[in-house]
């Protein structure tokens, strides 16, 4: 099962960075190996993951 890792306080911050810089697409990135969906824009994404997508260029 996959555990929360986002405290209320570092989720409060980062909602608010969030509509401070409006970017398309947010990331928590952990040394997991799931990768899921936390609210509409922001997804956990293990550190595996993301260096193929920036390799391939399929975040840019």
């Amino acid at each position: 099962m996959i555990q929360r890792i986002l405290t209320a306080e570092i989720e409060q911050q980062l909602h608010q960075a969030c509509m401070d810089l409006e970017p398309a697409k947010s990331f928590i990135v952990y040394p997991g190996n799931d990768r899921y969906r936390i609210s509409e824009r922001l997804e956990a994404i293990p550190l595996r993951d993301l260096a193929i997508e920036l390799r391939s260029g399929s975040l840019a």
